[in-house]
């Protein structure tokens, strides 16, 4: 689908928009939830919360004015399409990881291992449950995924799946 601009400070993308284009408002109008800006590949609540209370907050505390929207919604908006910014990145490693069989063993080894200790850290499952229910920001799960212990584990398991015959010990050894 074709970029189709909505009017000149919003710019709609196939269908959703996950792109901020000063869309804090003006002539009386502010734009929230999937109008202003979306949590990409998330719920749209959350966005919808997140920009709402920016825009109430603005409005009551601060005024109504375009540089009141400017100076104190807007930021809101910023935030969320700083967030997108760091999920695309994610995703894009994501589809990197599928192409690569022996990656993909490793994470499945990684998550069998965690799955199978009673009380240990559960690293990897954290970071794919946060990333596919929209649980956490795409900030936090990336620097999650930047921890040591989190490097090391992917590390050692990817090797171990890259190395073995079959890589698909089920308890990750």
């Amino acid at each position: 689908m074709q970029n189709l601009r909505v009017r000149p400070s919003v710019l709609v993308e196939d269908r959703v928009v996950t792109n901020q284009h000063d869309a804090a408002g003006g002539a009386a109008v502010v734009f929230v939830g999937d109008c202003a800006v979306t949590r990409l590949y998330k719920d749209g609540i959350g966005a919808a919360y997140t920009t709402a209370k920016a825009a109430a907050t603005t409005a009551v505390f601060q005024g109504v004015s375009a540089a009141d929207f400017k100076r104190h919604y807007w930021p809101a908006c910023r935030y969320l399409n700083h967030d997108n910014t760091i999920g695309k990145l994610i995703f894009a490693f994501t589809r990197q990881v599928q192409r690569l069989a022996f990656s993909k063993r490793g994470i499945l080894r990684m998550v069998a291992r965690e799955q199978s200790q009673k009380g240990g850290t559960s690293r990897m499952s954290g970071v794919l449950w946060d990333t596919f229910t929209g649980s956490a920001t795409y900030r936090d799960i990336f620097l999650r995924t930047l921890m040591p212990g989190f490097l090391g584990g992917l590390t050692w398991q990817m090797a171990a799946a890259l190395f073995s015959r079959t890589g698909r010990n089920e308890n990750g050894d």
